[in-house]
């Protein structure tokens, strides 16, 4: 500040302290099994669980909330407000393992229910004990059976990481909140049998504001299927997007050998600006719309690996560079009343067909069905430069998905077609050299170590042998259906 007096120089940095931007230094917060109402959230006077999430006045946007180690019995409402830019965050110690084991509570009935706005759940894991699967009373509200659920019914709620099983439904997703995301979980052996079906699904989702996101989570074995994007008339099922996810062997709780859609979006509401990208299925497929009362609108659907699909559309479908396998046939493609084919982009994609008996291309107005070669599936304009081949693929497809949340974690999918006992996975953007980590089979994610050392740079190797899956909570003798070394889906964690 040359040539300026003492008097001016104070009165430059009064105005410069008075306008500098503020920072508010973000508070830790503790929770655990043990910790009370009257407690401060500090480390030796922790709080109880649903104090922490009753918002007490001390915690403000910006504030994590630490999860203890240990098991937290009951159902819980979360009302924490945090803001745009500053989540407050509800996180599993580190090193910790925090379990929320759901009961029926007096006011709350039974879940774990989310309120409020901004605020992300972390890293724990979320379950039901109840030894009770099956029902003689129809439809989803069986009174003598309730497992509860993560209901998310806040706007702007995130879902990181979580470990969520043997509930009654995995995640309710509901319209009643705008946005929010469900990312990175693993959600298994949800749902109970009833006598007219599997009931419970691992993702149930509306949306009707902002863009919910569901991305890169692990969903297999429910009872119902694995990712369930649907509603009625009266729900609103706009802007989704719907990446990055495998889903296997659902359905298959409720009957042995049975298998029910992986994912599903569509419903008897339209589709409206709903992007489907990059999601993986083994045992049971992709289903892109649901019933021809729906006047879908828009939906995009791209880079995609699945084993069966078919869709159910109206107008404004874009279908490109997906690899489909199949063979009843491998694609077929429902097209609904007041709609036109030449709204489709159908093209750029790969397609298997492992049933050479049944034509690889089914076209369907009404109830009229066509079964078509790829010349006629051409003539109508769909597919003009993409592949078919005869039989199933060969080799290894090898998929890694760095998680987004936490640096050298990843979700590893491979289909190993030729089943060979070994696949070269390639962890170069997920790990750093010497950086310790585990390799653990989504199937049991608590369970030992697939693989485990120091990374050296170079490709790992994986076996692909069958693992021992975590068994489903109240069926001891039920057989798990083995993936391997067909399929199979793991985690990488750092240590």
């Amino acid at each position: 500040m040359i040539g300026c007096t003492k008097g001016a120089k104070s009165l430059v940095l009064l105005i410069l302290i008075m306008n500098a931007p503020r920072f508010s230094m973000a508070t830790e917060f503790h929770v655990a099994p043990d910790g009370k109402p009257d407690g401060v959230g500090s480390r030796d006077r922790p709080w109880d669980l649903q104090t922490a999430l009753s918002h007490p006045e001390t915690v403000k946007p910006g504030d994590t909330i630490w999860l203890h180690g240990g098991t937290y019995k009951g159902s819980f409402k979360s009302e924490l407000k945090g803001r745009d830019g500053a989540r407050i965050i509800v996180r599993q110690a580190h090193g910790e393992r925090a379990v929320i084991e759901i009961e029926i509570h007096p006011e709350f009935g039974i879940g774990f229910y989310c309120y409020g706005e901004w605020t992300q759940f972390r890293d724990f894991e979320v379950t039901c004990t109840n030894p009770k699967r099956r029902t003689e009373i129809k439809g989803s509200w069986p009174n003598d059976l309730q497992r509860g659920s993560i209901e998310c019914r806040g706007s702007h709620l995130q879902f990181i990481n979580l470990v969520v099983h043997d509930l009654g439904l995995g995640f309710g997703y509901w319209s009643g909140g705008a946005g929010g995301e469900i990312y990175g979980c693993v959600i298994y052996n949800n749902g109970w049998g009833g006598p007219d079906r599997g009931h419970g699904h691992g993702i149930y989702a509306q949306n009707k504001e902002s863009i919910k996101k569901i991305t890169d989570n692990v969903i297999f074995q429910q009872f119902g299927s694995g990712m369930h994007v649907y509603g009625s008339e009266k729900a609103s099922l706009k802007g989704f997007r719907v990446i990055g996810n495998v889903t296997f062997n659902n359905g298959s709780l409720y009957r042995q050998g049975q298998r029910t859609r992986g994912i599903l979006v569509g419903g008897a509401a339209p589709l409206e600006d709903v992007i489907v990208e990059e999601n993986m299925t083994f045992s049971g497929g992709l289903q892109l719309g649901y019933s021809s009362r729906a006047l879908n609108k828009s939906l995009v659907a791209r880079k995609n690996y699945t084993v069966g699909a078919s869709i159910y559309f109206q107008d404004h479908l874009d279908f490109e560079e997906n690899t489909v396998i199949g063979g009843w046939p491998v694609l077929t493609v429902v097209q609904m009343d007041g709609g036109s084919l030449v709204n489709h982009k159908i093209d750029r994609n790969v397609y298997y067909n492992t049933n050479t008996k049944h034509l690889p291309f089914s076209l369907m107005f009404g109830a009229e069905g066509q079964s078509l070669t790829l010349a006629d599936w051409r003539k109508k304009g769909f597919d003009k430069i993409s592949e078919l081949h005869e039989g199933q693929p060969k080799g290894a497809k090898v998929f890694v998905r760095p998680n987004e949340y936490e640096s050298g974690r990843a979700n590893i999918i491979v289909y190993n077609w030729d089943e060979k006992p070994t696949v070269e996975v390639d962890l170069k953007n997920v790990l750093k050299a010497g950086q310790r980590f585990q390799i653990v089979s989504a199937r049991n994610i608590h369970g030992p170590a697939i693989v485990s050392g120091a990374y050296e740079g170079e490709p790992v190797l994986l076996p692909m042998t069958p693992v021992t899956p975590a068994q489903p909570i109240g069926m001891p003798d039920y057989e798990v259906p083995e993936v391997e070394p067909k399929f199979g889906v793991y985690v990488v964690l750092p240590e």
